[in-house]
């Protein structure tokens, strides 16, 4: 999100923007579900699937292309819209339902599902089971989206004094606003008001650090025996402009881990090269890149490296996917996608002079310190408790 000061020190939002994950460029836009969850499309890229990646691999590129025109309320002509009629029927029933409401514009509202429900369903749909059973932290999201909904509508209306009275009374949003937030929604002069729309960014910024946390307990094993988190190693001081990128800290990480401290260009793999013509150089270029917070490898290409990381586990898919040691840090990818996302926005929020963040931390840094051990141990708890009652 781009903040612009002007002379007088006043807060001007341009549209809303933020640099890519650990990758140079041109930043993107930046959007916004509801109220304060990020869009469903922008959690696949943490995951590192892009959703042009999801429909060419079912050969349906053209429903990418209708769902971005829905994104940009395009109009969609009739003709079109019959003609995708018959791939809907390739698709899980959840999607078909939500693309079917689009089609007027209404989506997933008029299906009964949220854009998250439509996600997590779809991606879970397989399991054979209805409603099919979600991960724990996929139905920690789709319980915060269900609360969102009634003050998310309410705020779309313009009636703000209703969405912070919601929000006031919902015990699963109030976890995630600290005292005063809501009477910054309530005292708005409008949906767009720019103190509004920072309330908004710290909020999911908080919501963020959550799901971060919760991967680090839900998905890394040992839980039942952890007290510090794994994902402490992955975060850059945020109140530090020079600190390393979170990039550089994974790649830190894994030297270690995989025991090739010095020694981790040679086991990047140059896909247009045989093992044997190996270029050294270009792969410790490449790594320099890496580490500098430019374009985060794929998974294709940092799950061909764990293979040369850790050729034991490699005797078999089952087996490599059944790694501690590519479990492990596949999940610390995770992590790292979203850490840099968060390391993005704060860089931007730097700009705004004495700005206050989550729960009345006056840095970053303290922020994201303090939350984070808050958010870890509350997910810890309720881990070790499901892990008992299993």
């Amino acid at each position: 999100m781009n903040f612009v000061l002007d002379k007088k020190n006043s807060m001007i939002i341009t549209p809303p923007k933020t640099a890519s994950f650990g990758r140079k460029g041109r930043p993107r836009r930046f959007e916004l579900s509801d109220i304060f969850l990020w869009m469903p499309s922008l959690e696949w890229e943490l995951g590192g699937v892009s959703a042009s990646q999801i429909f060419e691999a079912s050969d349906q590129q053209h429903l990418l292309s209708l769902m971005q025109d829905f994104g940009r309320k395009r109009k969609i002509s009739e003709k079109r819209a019959i003609g995708m009629l018959s791939a809907l029927d390739t698709i899980p029933e959840t999607y078909r339902t939500w693309l079917m409401g689009a089609l007027d514009n209404e989506g997933a509202i008029r299906s009964g599902y949220g854009s998250w429900k439509c996600m997590v369903y779809g991606r879970y749909a397989a399991t054979g089971t209805w409603p099919p059973e979600v991960s724990f932290l996929a139905q920690n999201m789709l319980d915060l989206e269900e609360a969102l909904e009634a003050p998310t509508t309410a705020w779309r209306n313009g009636d703000l004094v209703l969405c912070a009275d919601l929000l006031d009374s919902s015990s699963i949003a109030s976890q995630y606003l600290w005292p005063g937030a809501t009477n910054i929604i309530r005292h708005g002069e409008a949906p767009n008001d720019p103190q509004v729309i920072l309330l908004r960014i710290l909020a999911m910024m908080e919501i963020m650090l959550s799901t971060i946390a919760m991967l680090d307990v839900h998905e890394l094993d040992g839980a039942r025996d952890r007290v510090q988190p794994y994902s402490e190693v992955l975060f850059p001081d945020l109140s530090d402009e020079a600190a390393p990128s979170a990039n550089a800290l994974f790649f830190d990480w894994l030297e270690k881990f995989s025991g090739q401290v010095g020694c981790l260009a040679k086991f990047i793999p140059q896909l247009s090269k045989p093992r044997k013509n190996l270029d050294i150089d270009s792969s410790k270029r490449q790594l320099r890149r890496w580490r500098s917070g430019g374009k985060f490898p794929s998974n294709e290409l940092l799950d061909a490296m764990f293979r040369e990381l850790y050729p034991y586990a490699n005797s078999s898919q089952e087996g490599f996917e059944a790694s501690i040691q590519v479990r492990t840090s596949q999940t610390m990818v995770l992590l790292t996608r979203r850490i840099n996302m968060i390391q993005g926005l704060v860089s931007h929020l730097s700009q705004i002079k004495e700005l206050v963040y989550p729960f009345g931390h006056s840095s970053a840094q303290s922020w994201r310190q303090n939350r984070y051990q808050h958010w870890y141990r509350l997910w810890l708890d309720l881990r070790i408790a499901q892990i008992k009652s299993a």
